[in-house]
């Protein structure tokens, strides 16, 4: 009796090493230095203090209705990455996000779906690069409301080598410089 539990106890004990080192880290490194040449776009959600992640999903959809985020699979935007990320390695445990992030990212109109889960503040960073340099970010400090799903859109403008931001209102004009956008309750069809 006792050879076999040991070697039941052996066996077991190798299946669960081998299933932990198989499983997918819960989460990744920005790709940011991946692309470091080309067009660069980043959607970030993150918590006040950056110190976890937000119950949040993002989507978002680029000029071409291609899509990249949460419960995308098809017409995907490529060069992309979704989930959560930790935006400096060299600080994990205060820079936690979940963000979608484009390497060479299209110039023009995006529409970002923001699905809240709970009753936490967070917030939300656009950030654009021409491929040099950081040249753009916008940010809205948000209030999550239950189980919500925003809407907001934004456009994307490379000119002269810069990158310029700028939200967008329900017609697709161009807010002013000091005003955000509000949330758009969309359903997700």
């Amino acid at each position: 009796m006792r050879g076999p539990l040991c070697l039941y106890m052996i066996v077991l004990g190798l299946a669960m090493t081998d299933a932990s080192e198989t499983q997918e880290p819960a989460y990744r490194n920005s790709i940011h230095v991946a692309c470091p040449d080309s067009r660069f776009l980043s959607v970030t959600a993150y918590t006040m203090q950056h110190d976890r992640f937000p119950g949040v999903e993002l989507r978002l959809t680029d000029p071409k209705e291609r899509q990249a985020g949460s419960g995308t699979r098809d017409h995907q935007i490529p060069r992309m990455q979704y989930g959560k990320i930790i935006e400096m390695p060299q600080n994990p445990a205060r820079s936690k996000a979940v963000g979608v992030e484009i390497c060479n990212a299209m110039p023009g109109r995006y529409s970002m779906t923001v699905m809240e889960h709970g009753r936490e503040g967070y917030r939300i960073s656009v950030t654009g690069s021409d491929g040099r340099y950081v040249n753009d970010t916008l940010t809205l400090n948000l209030q999550a409301d239950g189980d919500r799903t925003c809407e907001y859109r934004f456009y994307f403008l490379i000119v002269q080598r810069k990158a310029t931001l700028r939200w967008l209102d329900g017609l697709d004009h161009a807010l002013p410089a000091l005003q955000h956008p509000t949330c758009e309750i969309a359903s997700l069809a």
